[in-house]
């Protein structure tokens, strides 16, 4: 079984993790996804099929099938963030990090004083309802909970060394589908310019404080593990890799073939 904290402490130590996706509405799906061996699992509140009214069944869902949750946010303000660390996630996801003030106030918003603004209730979910000792969860939350951001514009790229400064943010994750949207290349997300920006935002994380997180998007082996080498060997510790919405579709669609159909 997962421990809410163990993520961060196991990056820290050396590991290498992997993780998935999911964005459908389902704590069975959660489950099968997060019981297959992933170290963490992506909520994806930002494009998934959900709100907070579903986000604490999908978590129990991971937490059952034995990996830690990181939460994929809609939004940055203060009421969400606040929400979901409530709800129990070992970290966030923020999307559009473009700016060292929104980093800032990402951190903020993810710490409890005085590392931050984050409201304090021992009677949450994340102190197990208040059953936990309040002051130490309160240090373990604020020393581990995992604060990571979405590099995907190029307001983001030319901030880029300003937002590495800010203490607290823990990881970034490239991505290449929104920037290529930036830059009007609706379809350029895998193009030599869009590689070429992440190539030099890649050597710059690498060479900070923060994790670089890679989302490996080939839809079969060959592709992936090439694609993991390569960046493996670069220094990069975290993947996340598939989700559910095109792992059951594609493994529904293989059966009808069974049949020649």
């Amino acid at each position: 079984m997962f421990g809410r904290f163990d993520l961060k402490k196991r990056y820290e130590a050396g590991e290498t993790l992997i993780g998935t996706w999911v964005t459908l509405a389902s704590a069975d799906v959660a489950e099968i996804a997060a019981d297959a061996g992933f170290d963490f699992v992506c909520i994806d509140m930002e494009h998934g099929s959900f709100g907070m009214d579903r986000l604490v069944d999908i978590m129990r869902g991971v937490e059952i099938g034995g990996a830690a949750t990181i939460v994929r946010l809609p939004d940055t303000s203060r009421s969400t963030i606040q929400k979901v660390l409530d709800a129990g996630a070992s970290g966030i996801l923020a999307p559009n990090l473009s700016t060292e003030a929104k980093a800032l106030q990402l951190v903020s918003n993810s710490r409890y004083a005085p590392l931050g603004t984050r409201g304090a209730c021992p009677r949450i979910r994340a102190t197990r309802h208040q059953t936990r000792d309040w002051i130490r969860d309160f240090q373990e939350a604020n020393d581990n909970i995992l604060v990571w951001g979405l590099l995907e514009t190029t307001e983001g790229i030319d901030n880029l060394d300003a937002i590495l400064t800010v203490r607290g943010l823990d990881g970034i994750v490239t991505g290449p589908f929104d920037l290529a949207q930036d830059l009007n290349m609706p379809n350029g997300h895998d193009s030599e310019q869009v590689s070429a920006i992440f190539s030099a935002a890649r050597e710059k994380i690498l060479q900070s404080d923060k994790a670089l997180v890679e989302v490996l998007f080939g839809f079969d082996e060959a592709s992936v593990k090439n694609a993991y080498s390569r960046l493996a060997d670069q220094g990069v510790r975290i993947f996340v890799c598939g989700t559910d919405r095109r792992i059951l579709a594609s493994g529904y669609r293989s059966i009808p073939s069974w049949f020649g159909r």
